[in-house]
């Protein structure tokens, strides 16, 4: 069975029926996590899907026999821990963890939006970028902070180290490394049905 590592939650958030009209403007946060939405990104050339409806959380990466989900479900009542389901080799497991440790850690940090500890320390908004059809503020610089900023998947950021990141609507849909990009958004999905965060390994509902 293979084990659920620090470094595979943190690269590392998020109804089918939604009208065209409606899923072509860009709603708020909170009304895509409402409606439920799918963020699908290109990682080092591994698809990667982060995908959220109310308080259930799903993250699939890789595909074919190397296809990993990950599927977040609250705890209930006083169980401070949350259930994480995950598939292996056609076997789902079960394991718990911290709520902290899981949806408000893991899995949200990689698509948050975290610009401002990067203004902080020396990054400034150099312009926009179109990305999945998404105007995206970009933000670009040296990073001046002290220590390491372990932010962003297994990225660190350290004193001195170059980098990019554009953000739309709360969410970062691409960060650069230097001049590489580490990883991009490909596909954004707004209409989530609640069948997605059943046991199972279609993902056809993010496309």
């Amino acid at each position: 069975m293979k084990r659920i590592s620090f470094a595979i939650l943190c690269a590392a958030f998020l109804s089918a029926g939604l009208a065209s009209a409606q899923t072509s403007k860009d709603l708020t946060p909170d009304e895509m996590v409402k409606h439920g939405f799918a963020l699908t990104y290109d990682f080092n050339g591994e698809t990667n899907i982060y995908t959220n409806k109310g308080d259930c959380f799903r993250q699939d990466s890789g595909e074919g026999p190397a296809h990993n989900v990950y599927i977040f479900v609250k705890g209930k009542g006083n169980d401070r821990r949350d259930d994480i389901y995950h598939e292996d080799e056609g076997v789902w497991h079960t394991e718990k963890f911290r709520a902290e440790q899981t949806v408000n850690g893991f899995f949200s940090s990689f698509i948050a939006d975290n610009h401002e500890i990067f203004v902080n320390n020396g990054y400034q908004k150099t312009g926009t970028a179109t990305i999945c059809g998404k105007e995206c503020d970009v933000y670009s610089g040296t990073y001046t902070g002290e220590g390491k900023l372990a932010i962003y998947g297994n990225l660190g950021r350290r004193k001195g180290t170059k980098g990019e990141i554009a953000v739309w609507n709360g969410f970062t849909l691409r960060v650069k490394y230097y001049d590489d990009v580490l990883w991009e958004c490909t596909n954004i999905k707004v209409g989530i049905p609640d069948s997605a965060f059943d046991k199972n390994l279609d993902t056809s509902w993010a496309k």
